[in-house]
């Protein structure tokens, strides 16, 4: 049986999951501090998720190479919903305002 994963890892297991992303996130976007937004995108992927119940899927290669990319695209998802809602606001034109949105997110990410 599958089990949320906070009710299977203790709080020092959180607590470094949780630094790992900070890390990560400081690493890989050192030019803007998203290392929150992610963090809090990894809590919500880890409250919708179920892993067993001894956390052995919980190692620091699962939250290299799963979590902190899923909390990436999450994060960014947001971003760019925000960005086309603000754009549609002043321009009133949908497909101006996704393209807008796009390439705002785009940049962000090259940088």
């Amino acid at each position: 049986m599958k089990r949320a994963y906070t009710a299977d890892i203790s709080q020092d297991q959180s607590e470094a999951v949780f630094g790992q992303i900070a890390q990560l996130a400081t690493q890989t976007f050192s030019y803007m501090d998203l290392s929150s937004d992610l963090v809090k995108a990894a809590q919500v992927q880890l409250l919708e998720s179920s892993i067993s119940q001894d956390s052995a899927e919980l190692t620091q290669d699962f939250v290299a190479n799963t979590l902190f990319p899923k909390a990436v695209d999450n994060v960014f998802a947001g971003y760019q919903k925000d960005c086309y809602r603000f754009s549609l606001s002043k321009t009133q034109d949908a497909d101006l305002s996704d393209d807008i949105a796009q390439e705002a997110i785009k940049l962000l990410l090259l940088k």
